[in-house]
Protein backbone atom coordinates (compact mmCIF):
# COMPACT_ATOMS: atom_id res chain seq x y z
CA UNK A 1 0.00 0.00 0.00
CA UNK A 2 2.85 2.26 1.02
CA UNK A 3 4.54 1.52 -2.23
CA UNK A 4 1.01 1.94 -4.45
CA UNK A 5 1.32 5.89 -2.74
CA UNK A 6 4.54 6.70 -3.66
CA UNK A 7 3.92 5.38 -7.43
CA UNK A 8 1.14 7.21 -7.89
CA UNK A 9 2.43 10.10 -6.12
CA UNK A 10 5.34 10.36 -8.51
CA UNK A 11 3.65 8.82 -11.80
CA UNK A 12 1.27 12.07 -11.17
CA UNK A 13 4.33 14.60 -10.44
CA UNK A 14 6.12 12.83 -13.64
CA UNK A 15 3.45 12.91 -16.20
CA UNK A 16 2.99 16.67 -14.90
CA UNK A 17 6.36 17.89 -15.45
CA UNK A 18 6.89 15.86 -19.09
CA UNK A 19 4.15 17.78 -20.85
CA UNK A 20 5.78 20.57 -22.22
CA UNK A 21 2.84 22.06 -23.95
CA UNK A 22 1.63 24.88 -20.82
CA UNK A 23 -1.88 24.46 -22.39
CA UNK A 24 -1.99 20.99 -22.20
CA UNK A 25 -0.05 20.84 -18.69
CA UNK A 26 -2.66 22.98 -17.20
CA UNK A 27 -5.48 20.69 -18.50
CA UNK A 28 -3.71 18.01 -17.10
CA UNK A 29 -3.39 19.91 -14.03
CA UNK A 30 -6.94 20.46 -13.45
CA UNK A 31 -7.63 16.70 -14.58
CA UNK A 32 -5.30 15.74 -11.64
CA UNK A 33 -7.68 17.76 -9.24
CA UNK A 34 -10.41 16.75 -10.12
CA UNK A 35 -9.25 13.14 -10.11
CA UNK A 36 -8.48 14.39 -6.13
CA UNK A 37 -12.39 15.26 -6.10
CA UNK A 38 -13.31 11.92 -6.98
CA UNK A 39 -11.28 9.93 -5.18
CA UNK A 40 -12.33 12.21 -2.12
CA UNK A 41 -16.29 11.68 -2.63
CA UNK A 42 -15.01 7.50 -2.76
CA UNK A 43 -13.26 8.30 0.52
CA UNK A 44 -10.38 7.16 -1.00
CA UNK A 45 -8.08 8.82 1.82
CA UNK A 46 -5.16 6.94 0.98
CA UNK A 47 -4.77 8.32 -2.75
CA UNK A 48 -5.73 11.71 -2.05
CA UNK A 49 -3.24 12.30 -0.19
CA UNK A 50 -0.90 10.58 -3.19
CA UNK A 51 -2.27 13.36 -4.71
CA UNK A 52 -1.72 15.92 -3.06
CA UNK A 53 2.16 14.96 -1.99
CA UNK A 54 2.39 14.75 -5.82
CA UNK A 55 0.90 18.36 -6.74
CA UNK A 56 2.84 19.94 -3.42
CA UNK A 57 5.93 18.07 -4.26
CA UNK A 58 8.60 20.94 -4.84
CA UNK A 59 9.21 20.23 -9.02
CA UNK A 60 5.41 20.66 -9.03
CA UNK A 61 4.45 23.27 -6.65
CA UNK A 62 6.66 25.38 -8.17
CA UNK A 63 4.91 25.78 -11.24
CA UNK A 64 3.38 28.79 -10.93
CA UNK A 65 2.26 29.66 -14.04
CA UNK A 66 0.67 26.24 -14.79
CA UNK A 67 -1.30 26.80 -10.70
CA UNK A 68 -2.60 30.29 -12.27
CA UNK A 69 -4.49 28.82 -15.43
CA UNK A 70 -6.93 26.06 -12.48
CA UNK A 71 -10.18 27.51 -13.31
CA UNK A 72 -11.70 29.30 -9.90
CA UNK A 73 -14.43 26.31 -8.79
CA UNK A 74 -11.15 23.63 -9.72
CA UNK A 75 -8.45 26.09 -7.42
CA UNK A 76 -11.33 26.18 -4.65
CA UNK A 77 -11.68 22.37 -4.65
CA UNK A 78 -8.12 21.86 -4.11
CA UNK A 79 -8.08 23.92 -1.37
CA UNK A 80 -10.72 22.11 0.59
CA UNK A 81 -8.43 19.14 -0.53
CA UNK A 82 -5.63 20.27 0.92
CA UNK A 83 -7.31 21.68 4.07
CA UNK A 84 -9.47 18.25 4.64
CA UNK A 85 -5.69 16.78 4.82
CA UNK A 86 -3.88 19.19 6.45
CA UNK A 87 -1.37 18.02 8.90
CA UNK A 88 -2.57 20.93 11.10
CA UNK A 89 -3.86 19.48 14.76
CA UNK A 90 -2.64 15.86 14.20
CA UNK A 91 -5.14 16.06 10.95
CA UNK A 92 -7.92 17.16 12.66
CA UNK A 93 -10.33 17.66 9.73
CA UNK A 94 -9.06 14.29 7.89
CA UNK A 95 -10.10 12.68 11.21
CA UNK A 96 -13.17 13.75 11.41
CA UNK A 97 -13.67 12.97 8.43
CA UNK A 98 -12.63 9.64 8.94
CA UNK A 99 -15.14 9.57 11.96
CA UNK A 100 -18.09 10.08 9.98
CA UNK A 101 -17.53 7.77 6.83
CA UNK A 102 -20.25 4.74 7.18
CA UNK A 103 -19.49 3.58 3.76
CA UNK A 104 -16.86 1.64 1.61
CA UNK A 105 -13.36 3.81 2.88
CA UNK A 106 -9.31 3.45 2.21
CA UNK A 107 -7.98 5.49 5.47
CA UNK A 108 -4.64 7.29 4.57
CA UNK A 109 -2.82 4.35 6.38
CA UNK A 110 0.23 7.56 7.09
CA UNK A 111 -2.00 8.65 9.81
CA UNK A 112 -2.53 5.46 11.90
CA UNK A 113 1.53 4.50 11.53
CA UNK A 114 2.51 8.13 12.82
CA UNK A 115 0.15 7.24 15.46
CA UNK A 116 0.98 3.58 15.83
CA UNK A 117 4.64 5.17 16.38
CA UNK A 118 3.72 7.67 19.00
CA UNK A 119 1.88 4.52 21.07
CA UNK A 120 4.93 2.35 20.89
CA UNK A 121 7.62 4.99 21.28
CA UNK A 122 5.49 6.96 24.21
CA UNK A 123 4.60 3.96 26.22
CA UNK A 124 6.05 1.88 28.14
CA UNK A 125 5.53 -2.55 27.65
CA UNK A 126 5.31 -2.62 31.40
CA UNK A 127 4.58 -0.63 33.93
CA UNK A 128 5.92 -1.66 37.75
CA UNK A 129 6.66 -4.87 36.23
CA UNK A 130 3.06 -5.37 34.66
CA UNK A 131 1.89 -5.42 31.03
CA UNK A 132 1.05 -1.78 30.33
CA UNK A 133 -2.83 -2.87 28.66
CA UNK A 134 -3.40 0.48 28.25
CA UNK A 135 -1.23 0.77 25.54
CA UNK A 136 -2.06 -2.32 24.23
CA UNK A 137 -5.52 -0.56 23.68
CA UNK A 138 -4.45 2.46 22.15
CA UNK A 139 -3.03 0.05 19.81
CA UNK A 140 -6.05 -1.87 19.47
CA UNK A 141 -7.84 1.28 18.84
CA UNK A 142 -5.48 2.44 15.97
CA UNK A 143 -5.97 -1.06 13.97
CA UNK A 144 -9.48 -1.27 14.41
CA UNK A 145 -9.90 1.81 13.22
CA UNK A 146 -8.64 0.71 10.09
CA UNK A 147 -9.69 -2.79 10.53
CA UNK A 148 -13.36 -1.32 10.35
CA UNK A 149 -13.45 -0.43 6.79
CA UNK A 150 -12.42 -3.86 5.44
CA UNK A 151 -16.23 -5.58 5.61
CA UNK A 152 -17.69 -2.67 3.47
CA UNK A 153 -16.44 -3.36 -0.02
CA UNK A 154 -16.06 -1.21 -2.87
CA UNK A 155 -18.78 -3.40 -4.85
CA UNK A 156 -19.98 -0.78 -7.64
CA UNK A 157 -16.26 -0.01 -9.12
CA UNK A 158 -14.30 -3.00 -11.04
CA UNK A 159 -11.23 -2.67 -12.21
CA UNK A 160 -10.44 -1.47 -15.83
CA UNK A 161 -7.40 -4.39 -16.65
CA UNK A 162 -6.04 -1.70 -19.32
CA UNK A 163 -6.14 1.11 -17.70
CA UNK A 164 -4.28 -0.59 -14.71
CA UNK A 165 -1.94 -1.66 -17.10
CA UNK A 166 -1.33 1.82 -18.67
CA UNK A 167 -0.89 3.04 -15.53
CA UNK A 168 1.40 0.89 -13.52
CA UNK A 169 3.71 0.65 -16.81
CA UNK A 170 4.31 4.45 -17.13
CA UNK A 171 8.28 6.08 -16.30
CA UNK A 172 8.73 7.80 -13.04
CA UNK A 173 11.12 10.20 -12.59
CA UNK A 174 13.47 10.74 -9.61
CA UNK A 175 13.13 13.68 -7.64
CA UNK A 176 16.16 15.27 -8.97
CA UNK A 177 15.03 14.38 -12.37
CA UNK A 178 11.48 15.76 -11.42
CA UNK A 179 12.82 19.35 -10.51
CA UNK A 180 14.71 19.19 -13.64
CA UNK A 181 11.70 18.79 -15.97
CA UNK A 182 10.26 21.32 -13.97
CA UNK A 183 12.50 24.14 -14.48
CA UNK A 184 12.20 23.15 -18.47
CA UNK A 185 8.76 23.45 -18.18
CA UNK A 186 8.64 26.84 -16.48
CA UNK A 187 12.08 28.37 -15.98
CA UNK A 188 13.25 30.47 -12.40
CA UNK A 189 11.75 33.95 -13.26
CA UNK A 190 10.39 33.29 -16.29
CA UNK A 191 7.64 35.29 -18.04
CA UNK A 192 3.98 33.44 -18.07
CA UNK A 193 3.35 31.29 -21.35
CA UNK A 194 0.79 31.65 -23.63
CA UNK A 195 -2.20 29.69 -23.64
Amino acid sequence: MIDYFNYTSTWVATLLVSERKYKLRCKLLDKFVRIAVELRKLNNFHLVMAFLVALNNSAISRLKWTFAKLPKKTAEKWKDIEKLMSMEGSYKVYRAALAEVDTPCIPYVGVALTDLTFVEEGNPNKLDGLTYFAKQNFVYTIVHGLLRFQHLPYSHIQPIDSLLHFVNGQPKLSNEQLYKESLECEKRGGVQPKY
